[in-house]
């Protein structure tokens, strides 16, 4: 990766600290070190710290960052691998070679107190979650840790050039996998077959991590929000013709993250019921994307959602009543228990959710938005949305306003659709939007790739 990246991303931070009224001192931040599975030698897969890799770039473990606010400069710490131990993993490459690479000074972390001394920072920025700085000697009596997790919640918020280009590669190579999946979905197939074939084919187009553990549920598997099993056949004993399969799974790429959902009949087919469900979820996700522009207000997005979604209901026979009555009492809640999206980037729920002193919604649904913000260019959202056919919900709803206006001899007529899901992932621009998500979604479509009539 192009290191004008990442100097680009402190020049951010330093602005952002600035802004914050900290110009001078130190920003410090610790890299992750390697971890092992508990009481074991067995070592965890390495994912770099996210605001650490922002920062500098660096995805190996066991290095420390210093910025100098005052010279505007950065320094790395990169940990000393001897002989003994890099028979085991390898041997590091020079400094001057990791000075190359980073185009900032590297040094060995032993070489860190004595830089600090020399700095002498009247102030220590760190992030608000730090809990080691032991490598911080006598200055981490100086730590101020007020502004620099706001600083890069800041500076990660709004997507450079280049940070939109590798949320676009992830979503392309998603989409490949995606599709190879809709592709190879049959009933001799299974929950844990289709990941297995999603994984393999970001694995083999370059994008070996996954942004998320991925979701691949059939029919009421598919109503589980964050469903991570992945254990069914799908030819189960009582798949129900209506029965649909829910794939939430993307890939990242140099850290950043995919967060792409596609659902598809079980059978290869939607059935009328099933068909109905799908296409008001994917009415509702149409009319957002459609109104994403700067200067909307995301909770006005999700009740725009609610109001599509609540419609279909209706229009199914599932609730019943007037469209503002049914959205009075909440009852599409019943069915859209979750919010409409999030903040993506380096991680898959970004940072930068909820500014200070900005609290949830108290009412169904809306509560488990993660975002409240007003949308500005460059920012990066998932758009979610999904109706479910949720045992427990529906029962409790029978005790509740909601169940007032919902014909529950309609709904288990549908219950065995499962779930339906649709997300894409949706840069704003200056003048409205980007979507970076090209997977299928339509029926027509997706009918087409199962029945192998397209490419």
């Amino acid at each position: 990766m192009n290191s004008s990246m990442f100097e680009q991303h402190r020049a951010k931070i330093l602005d952002a600290l600035a802004a914050a009224g900290a110009t001078s001192g130190i920003a410090y931040l610790r890299g992750d070190v390697t971890k092992e599975r508990h009481n074991t030698d067995v070592e965890l897969s390495f994912r770099q710290e996210s605001n650490f890799f922002y920062a500098t770039g660096v995805n190996e473990p066991g290095y420390h960052a210093v910025i100098d606010l005052d010279a505007r400069t950065a320094r790395l710490f990169a940990p000393e691998i001897h002989a003994d131990e890099a028979v085991w993993i390898g041997a590091a490459p020079t400094l001057d070679a990791q000075t190359a690479q980073y185009q900032v000074t590297v040094a060995h972390v032993p070489a860190l107190p004595a830089y600090l001394d020399s700095l002498a920072p009247a102030a220590v920025h760190v992030l608000a979650h730090e809990s080691d700085l032991s490598a911080l000697g006598a200055h981490a009596a100086k730590a101020d840790k007020s502004k620099l997790s706001d600083a890069l919640t800041t500076a990660r918020m709004y997507k450079t050039d280049a940070e939109v280009a590798l949320i676009r590669k992830a979503n392309e190579i998603s989409e490949q996998a995606h599709v190879a999946v809709i592709k190879a979905t049959s009933l001799e197939t299974s929950e844990y077959e289709l990941e297995a074939l999603f994984r393999y084919t970001c694995h083999r187009h370059g994008a070996k991590n996954q942004a998320y553990l991925p979701i691949v549920g059939v029919g009421a598997n598919a109503a589980i929000l964050h469903y991570g099993r992945n254990t069914a056949e799908l030819n189960q004993a009582g798949v129900s013709p209506h029965a649909l399969v829910l794939v939430d799974a993307g890939c990242e790429v140099h850290g950043y993250a995919s967060d792409v959902t596609r659902t598809f009949p079980a059978h290869g087919k939607f059935t009328p019921e099933a068909r109905h469900i799908y296409q008001t979820v994917l009415d509702s996700q149409l009319a957002v994307i459609a109104a994403l522009r700067p200067g909307v207000a995301w909770e006005d997005m999700h009740r725009l959602a609610e109001r599509v979604l609540c419609q279909g209901l209706i229009d199914a026979g599932i609730l019943k009543g007037s469209l503002e009555d049914c959205l009075a009492a909440h009852a599409q809640a019943v069915f859209f228990p979750h919010g409409l999206g999030h903040l993506l980037g380096l991680d898959v729920h970004d940072v930068g959710g909820y500014p200070a002193g900005v609290p949830r919604i108290q009412e169904p649904s809306i509560r488990y938005l993660r975002m409240r913000r007003t949308l500005e260019p460059g920012m990066v959202v998932t758009v979610e949305p999904g109706l479910y056919f949720v045992p427990l919900l529906i029962e409790a709803a029978r005790n509740e306003k909601a169940g007032e206006f919902i014909d529950f001899d309609a709904v288990a007529r549908y219950t065995p659709v499962g779930g339906v899901r649709i997300e894409d992932n949706v840069l704003i621009t200056a003048d409205g939007y980007k979507n970076l998500t090209t997977v299928p979604k339509s029926v027509d479509e997706i009918e087409a790739l199962m029945a192998g009539d397209a490419q």
